[in-house]
């Protein structure tokens, strides 16, 4: 039993590695500036985001942190005017 645990996380290791690889490899060559990831198991974003979102971040490809704390303002797009707000008249 304990040889399998070994032998199915070695796999997972090797796995992992090649997807943050091949990631690099398309963002390095500009042939993506972005993905959408699609789970085809209920634990597969979770797994993606345990296991390969670290390595990506180790080589500097994922972000580790945002300057702000909005998407908003990650895109560095205006706020615009609260359409229920009262009108502000002019002194």
């Amino acid at each position: 039993m304990r040889f399998a645990q070994l032998r199915r996380a070695r796999r997972l290791s090797a796995r992992r590695k090649k997807v943050a690889d091949l990631i690099q490899q398309w963002h390095e060559e500009e042939a993506a500036d972005g993905f959408i990831f699609h789970a085809a198991t209920p634990k597969g974003l979770d797994e993606f985001v345990e296991l390969v979102v670290p390595i990506l971040q180790e080589r500097g490809i994922y972000r580790t942190e945002y300057e702000s704390g909005t998407l908003r303002g990650n895109l560095e797009l205006p706020v615009p005017d609260n359409r229920y707000a009262k009108v502000k008249v002019n002194s």
